[in-house]
């Protein structure tokens, strides 16, 4: 198969482009942590090879959004956090995932496990999550793989788990843990090792999000003093605050779906670079002159902008819902879960049309659509937002079943 050719862009094909999806899609707030996103954001792009290649994200950057109070945003207060509206979380989190997606995931689980800590006990919150400032950057990993034994003062834990996003640079490294003598309904503890605690396995070597640091962790009779733990999807929130008050599993969908929505959003800006430079074998004009690249073009951007707008919009209705101190019900529920699926689904959708569309050059490992394919791809896997959950939400409406809330 012969390689593409290239040449410069004809007729200010460049000059005539719409202004990047990036600018054009920005949540309109007023919110710090998002200028430093866009501050540091062609930095982080320009280190991605760097980041896939080490297989996780470096320190520096790392650091350089902690310092600036990223990850301090889902923090109550109280233990020295600023305690955002969640959709300035979920706007930071796509506009780093169109930075690098790698980056964009990490932020997007501290940024979650955050929350979890408003569950715990006054005394471990002021001593773990509130323990100097920043915050503490808090990873890990909820499924129950743990075994835990009641011993004197508290619990010890052994057990593996898979899929430590970002792990390398925590403060402390959470585990869903199962302990003995519960009955026949244990309930997942979710509990807290300080990561002397904890080994790290060396085994993430996966065909997207590279960079996540996503590898096995595990312990081994650890010992969790009393209470250092919160129970999952059971423990009290102990705060009256909004974010206190939003759906746990629904807001950490909502997160985990702005990762897609971020990368297919850096999909469509850089396909639109290729199409304006590219001519295709056998022609003297870019592909960006061709209708059928064109009509490929507008559906992946409307994909994105409707999945976008359609998830913005249903945390914003149950925002605005909780602020005026009304009860949810299980639809409100049930839209975030949809929207949440819908975007990651629609995200990838729109990824697949540009890669298509820009032909032969869309593999080569020149250019950065390679890696938006594998990294979305990869991304739609998460169970949060798992495409089961448009059918639980299709089937609570139309055979009117009582979903439980736990579903979604």
């Amino acid at each position: 198969m012969p390689r593409p050719q290239s040449a410069q862009p004809g007729n200010n094909c460049r000059d005539r482009r719409a202004r990047p999806l990036a600018d054009a899609m920005i949540f309109p707030r007023d919110c710090p942590e998002l200028e430093v996103v866009r501050e540091c954001a062609a930095d982080i792009s320009a280190r991605s090879q760097e980041i896939e290649n080490a297989r996780r994200v470096p320190r520096d950057i790392i650091e350089r959004l902690h310092q600036n109070g990223l990850f301090a945003m889902t923090f109550l207060k109280e233990h020295g956090g600023t305690e955002r509206d969640i959709r300035d979380s979920m706007a930071v989190i796509e506009a780093l995932s169109h930075a690098d997606a790698s980056v964009g995931w990490c932020a997007m689980i501290y940024l979650t496990t955050a929350t979890a800590c408003s569950t715990l006990s006054p005394k471990w919150a002021r001593t773990l999550v509130g323990a100097g400032n920043p915050c503490s950057i808090t990873a890990g990993a909820a499924q129950p793989r743990g075994r835990g034994k009641r011993v004197r003062g508290g619990i010890e834990v052994t057990g593996h788990w898979s899929w430590g996003s970002g792990i390398h640079h925590c403060d402390l490294i959470c585990g869903g843990t199962i302990v003995e003598g519960e009955g026949d309904s244990p309930k997942t503890y979710v509990v807290y090792f300080e990561p002397h605690q904890v080994k790290l396995h060396d085994n993430w070597n996966p065909s997207g999000l590279k960079g996540t640091g996503s590898g096995d962790f595990s312990v081994d009779k650890a010992f969790v003093p009393e209470g250092r733990w919160t129970i999952l999807g059971g423990a009290p929130r102990r705060s009256s605050g909004v974010l206190s008050r939003v759906p746990y599993f629904g807001m950490f969908a909502s997160c985990v779906a702005c990762v897609p929505l971020g990368i297919a959003r850096r999909a469509i800006d850089d396909f639109c670079e290729l199409a304006c430079a590219k001519v295709a074998t056998g022609s003297s004009r870019p592909i960006a002159e061709s209708t059928l690249v064109q009509l490929d073009l507008g559906r992946a951007e409307a994909l994105v902008a409707s999945a976008r707008y359609h998830l913005f919009g249903a945390m914003g209705e149950v925002w605005d819902k909780l602020a005026a101190d009304k009860k949810l019900t299980i639809d409100d529920v049930r839209s975030l879960r949809l929207a949440a699926s819908h975007a990651t689904a629609s995200s990838a959708s729109a990824v697949d049309l540009v890669y298509h569309a820009a032909g032969g050059s869309a593999p080569l490992p020149e250019f950065s659509l390679q890696r938006h394919f594998r990294d979305v791809h990869t991304a739609t896997q998460h169970a949060m937002v798992d495409r089961k959950f448009l059918g639980f939400s299709g089937a609570a409406r139309l055979l009117n079943l009582n979903v439980k809330q736990a579903q979604l």
